[in-house]
């Protein structure tokens, strides 16, 4: 059993749709963090994600973006700051 050692705390998982990125926000997510998850192309993965995340009765949210332009960064943070707090 978890010890949710991340209960309450906020995380940005770039990638979060699929591969290792999916496993990390789910990882995070059993521990009890709130998850924002970042996605390129693929929003019914990124969606299928989501759903499991949820299942772990923590908090998520979506942005699609290239994490690569630093605007986009701005505006992720922005967006998990809002949606969390």
């Amino acid at each position: 059993m978890p010890d949710l050692r991340l209960k309450g705390k906020n995380a940005l998982i770039t990638g979060a749709s699929r591969g290792l990125g999916k496993e990390i926000a789910i990882g995070f997510a059993k521990e009890g963090a709130n998850i924002l998850i970042n996605f390129l192309e693929n929003k019914s993965a990124a969606l299928e994600t989501q759903k499991l995340i949820e299942e772990q009765g923590v908090k998520t949210s979506l942005y699609q973006g290239d994490v690569s332009i630093k605007n986009n960064i701005d505006k992720i943070i922005t967006r998990g700051l809002n949606d969390f707090n």
